[in-house]
């Protein structure tokens, strides 16, 4: 199964997000996100091909980065303008 450029750079996201904290963890992602732990741990390990991008990757996303991050991942990945504008919209006014 390939991982696309989007999966295998939230999975390095998530390691970093990881590394040296000891109180982080795939659970607390999980908890966080509202993703089920099995697809967290699926992508951290590099086991998934393309998981949904407004189901998945932005909750995760969201819960790993910096607003400033999360907004310049969001930009660069979001295909569409208008599905930009309403994830930006509810992340500004959870």
């Amino acid at each position: 199964m390939g991982v696309s450029p989007l999966v295998s750079e939230l999975q390095e996201l998530l390691v970093q997000y990881l590394k040296g904290h000891k109180n982080r963890s795939l659970s607390g992602i999980s908890r966080k996100s509202g993703v089920s732990y099995s697809t967290v741990r699926r992508i951290y390990s590099g086991d998934t091909s393309e998981p949904s991008f407004t189901d998945t990757i932005v909750p995760i996303a969201g819960v790993i980065l910096a607003e400033t991050e999360f907004f310049v991942f969001l930009k660069k990945h979001c295909t569409s303008n208008a599905l930009y504008s309403a994830i930006a919209d509810q992340k500004k006014d959870p």
